[in-house]
């Protein structure tokens, strides 16, 4: 008795903080919960069959701590210095950010092989009815005041973060468009004007990133068994909903990392992308 009150009450926490610790194996009747949990096993798939309930098709609980979070909250010099002016001239608070997702009832919801949400399927798609206008920058700024100016003016400014936790953040600094958050991949046939997909394209965000077709994407990504970085040109050749990654990588392009391509793979440390 003592232990099923012990499972009942971590089972709580997890669910209603969206802390990652380990917890004892799935019940197949499933879980009540107002939140997507942010961290699973990798792969695995959940299903929400209520607005406040959800069954686990594939996978468990994480049985241990999430590492990919970790190296999520870290931050470059360079990376701090942007959040540090964008805060200063407003737009860190002003440019779009996500709350937790707030289940539904038919969404489905998949994890990478880093444990973290990967893509959110069916009822929540955020993506299913948006007309993107080609990278424009996505904060909706009136100039009708003196802090209104100074943000429209602003060198350096956040254009969004997303993400459980808003991991994954946009800004733009002079001509240049520079991201931080999870590369994740994908294996869609084809991309923006019936492209035909191959190794080297990428998508970016359609809801906020959605840069012209085409243009040079500089990817910095962690290599595989390293703790260091290796940058790689690739191209935008598709724009989907990146629920929680700042970039797609398509299939064999993980391979310039030293990875190979497998359904829901998502490289470990934090991606930098840099584009015009």
């Amino acid at each position: 008795m003592k232990s099923k009150k012990l499972l009942i009450m971590c089972l709580s926490l997890f669910l209603a903080f969206g802390i990652c610790v380990p917890v004892m194996a799935k019940e197949p009747e499933g879980y009540n919960s107002n939140k997507v949990p942010e961290c699973m096993q990798p792969g695995t798939i959940i299903l929400f069959d209520s607005n406040t309930h959800f069954i686990i098709l594939e996978g468990d609980f994480p049985n241990t701590e999430n590492k990919q979070k970790i190296l999520l909250e870290e931050k470059s010099l360079e990376e701090r210095e942007l959040e540090g002016e964008a805060k200063r001239n407003g737009t860190y608070y002003s440019a779009p950010h996500e709350d937790n997702m707030v289940p539904v009832k038919g969404m489905k919801v998949i994890y990478g092989t880093d444990g973290l949400l990967n893509t959110v399927e069916g009822a929540g798609n955020k993506t299913a009815n948006i007309t993107s206008i080609v990278n424009t920058t996505y904060n909706k700024i009136s100039v009708s005041d003196s802090n209104n100016i100074m943000k429209a003016a602003a060198n350096k400014k956040l254009i969004a973060q997303w993400g459980p936790n808003n991991y994954n953040k946009l800004y733009k600094s002079g001509k240049e468009y520079i991201g931080y958050g999870r590369a994740t991949t994908f294996n869609d046939k084809k991309g923006q004007r019936d492209h035909i997909l191959k190794k080297g394209d990428v998508a970016t965000s359609l809801r906020y990133d959605n840069c012209q077709y085409g243009t040079k994407v500089q990817v910095n990504a962690r290599k595989k068994g390293s703790t260091k970085n290796a940058t790689h040109v690739m191209y935008k050749r598709d724009a989907g909903g990146m629920d929680n990654a700042i970039v797609d990588i398509w299939k064999e392009g993980v391979e310039y990392w030293g990875y190979k391509y497998s359904k829901n793979l998502s490289l470990p440390g934090k991606t930098k992308i840099v584009h015009n």
